[in-house]
């Protein structure tokens, strides 16, 4: 659960959290509630790809070069009847899963198992799945390289079918940090589709003592059959990110991003024009200190 800073509306949560922690130990408790507006009677929520309530608890261990997280999320989904004002409800849906890091020296491992069951917004069953593992090797000061995959469960031809959705969401999730910097999956869209199988490779390079670049190529296909065709390659994807830090305050990101598409890409896009997908932008970070005290 993330903010979204490059969404215009940006997004940010409004929970009552309860924080333990002992050691290295720390458990998590969460819910929110949120209903459209005040109101004497009712409390219906019409903001679309929002919990109308929502519950979760976490836990994390910490070891020395291993720790563990456990992630349970009961996201409940406010269903508006069309005709029948009164027969609207929540609707819910569990997440359950861990996310496992290890760092042994030069070398950095993450994974993530989740499991989604329970009942979508249109009250489908749910059974989907999400798998990643991420390996990092620092060779030297200046040379990082990573392989990493994901794959998300999703549905043959795009949609549920006989009242089962296979199709995992990552929810409100920060979704522009993974699965390519293009913004194809899960940014606003490919929910409830065919999935995602996301292999990439990439290497992090010092140019010196305040730059970077940041290089990776994804290689991407669905994890279910995509209706029209036999294909699941989706396409590659080359990201390209120099990072420098031009003062103590200041940070200046440049970046280039293409995708090379594949035949599959255009029949879940429907989209057959064959142009050329690419985007570049640059981002200036300004983090003043306005006021600081100092200590004897």
């Amino acid at each position: 659960m993330g903010g979204a800073e490059w969404a215009q509306q940006s997004r940010r949560h409004d929970v009552a959290v309860l924080k333990y922690k002992k050691n290295k130990s720390s458990i998590h408790f969460g819910a929110a509630f949120n209903q459209q507006e005040v109101s004497k009677t009712g409390n219906i929520l019409t903001t679309p790809n929002t919990y109308k309530t929502l519950q979760y608890a976490w836990f994390n261990q910490i070891w020395n070069s291993f720790s563990v997280s456990f992630l349970f999320v009961n996201n409940g989904l406010q269903f508006i009847n069309p005709t029948n004002g009164d027969a609207s409800e929540t609707r819910f849906s569990q997440t359950l899963g861990s996310h496992l890091k290890y760092k042994h020296q030069k070398w950095n491992m993450a994974s993530n198992i989740f499991y989604q069951f329970g009942n979508d917004i249109a009250k489908n069953s749910l059974s989907a799945y999400l798998v990643s593992f991420d390996l990092n090797y620092k060779l030297n000061n200046r040379l990082t390289l990573s392989l990493g995959s994901e794959v998300f469960s999703g549905n043959n031809d795009s949609l549920p079918s006989n009242g089962k959705n296979k199709a995992f969401s990552p929810l409100y999730g920060t979704n522009h940090k993974f699965n390519g910097l293009m913004d194809y999956f899960f940014v606003g869209n490919h929910g409830n589709n065919v999935g995602l199988i996301d292999i990439n490779a990439g290497v992090v390079l010092g140019l010196g003592e305040k730059t970077s670049l940041n290089a990776k190529l994804h290689s991407f296909s669905s994890a279910a059959k995509i209706v029209d065709t036999d294909s699941k390659q989706l396409g590659l994807e080359a990201d390209l990110v120099v990072n420098h830090n031009y003062k103590k305050d200041i940070n200046i990101k440049t970046g280039f991003s293409q995708l090379f598409a594949s035949e599959g890409m255009q029949f879940l896009k429907n989209n057959f024009d064959d142009r050329t997908n690419y985007w570049a932008w640059i981002m200036v970070t300004i983090k003043p200190t306005l006021f600081q005290t100092k200590n004897d």
